[in-house]
């Protein structure tokens, strides 16, 4: 009898971050990156961390509707990376032409609208190896007022990393073809909220109209990051902050309150 030899299994490659595709430029290939990315954002939370993380917590909860209006740019990153800058801008309820009140829930995300002034977050996005993107979160510094895609991370400020997956295996998830892609304006310009357990997000242009591109289901992602803030403890003692750029320093200084150093 021939004994066939054991084979060691490989370990699966990490995630490294790479160069996005030349065609970045083209509208289109601009506006896929910037939807999958964001979905994969909106996917990286869970209903018990308690941590400052945009999506995180219980949305049962939350007052009002969890909605915001997203645009995206192609920049370029301090150590000359193409990176796409994705920027966060609180929405309000809105009415359709006629001042007609939404009657479904597509209509009631297409027709948000714009609640401040200017853009207040932003995540900068890159590709990863293995089809995910990393995206870091923060404030933003020198915003044009008026302008939703203007202003550079606040690198200065409490920024936060977001792990996205744009097909995550522990929510339901949809895309769908925009018809806009051949007609649209420069910018990309998503409306997102949700509405019931799931993430509608709309692409809208102020011309030709608008498309619903994506749905998310809301759940929790078990490999999410809460950092400091175990759901299993009740208490209100912190760690302290290291001032260095260890795996340690960077998980505190993304979970901690702000106001606490």
């Amino acid at each position: 009898m021939r004994l066939w030899p054991f084979r060691k299994q490989s370990k699966p490659e990490p995630a490294v971050v790479v160069p996005f595709p030349e065609d970045i430029s083209e509208l289109s290939v601009l506006k896929r990156h910037t939807l999958r990315a964001l979905l994969g954002i909106l996917a990286d939370r869970h209903y018990q961390c308690r941590s400052p993380h945009p999506f995180c917590g219980d949305i049962q909860k939350i007052e009002g509707t969890l909605q915001f209006v997203a645009e995206s740019a192609l920049q370029q990153s301090p150590d000359g990376r193409r990176v796409i800058g994705i920027y966060l801008t609180k929405a309000k309820r809105g009415l359709l032409d006629g001042d007609r009140e939404p009657e479904t829930p597509f209509e009631y995300v297409a027709c948000l609208d714009i609640a401040e002034s200017k853009p207040s977050r932003k995540f900068v996005v890159q590709p990863m190896s293995d089809g995910t993107y990393i995206a870091r979160y923060g404030g933003i510094v020198n915003p044009v007022e008026g302008d939703y895609s203007t202003g550079g991370l606040d690198v200065e400020g409490d920024t936060r990393t977001f792990r996205c997956n744009p097909e995550p295996t522990h929510a339901g998830w949809h895309y769908f073809d925009s018809p806009l892609d051949e007609k649209q304006r420069v910018v990309p310009h998503y409306h997102c909220a949700v509405v019931g357990q799931y993430w509608l997000i709309a692409d809208v242009d102020f011309e030709h109209g608008t498309a619903e591109v994506a749905h998310l289901e809301v759940k929790s992602w078990p490999e999410h990051n809460y950092g400091i803030h175990k759901p299993e403890s009740q208490s209100n003692i912190y760690m302290t902050r290291r001032d260095d750029d260890s795996e340690f320093s960077r998980t505190i200084a993304e979970n901690l309150n702000p106001t606490l150093f």
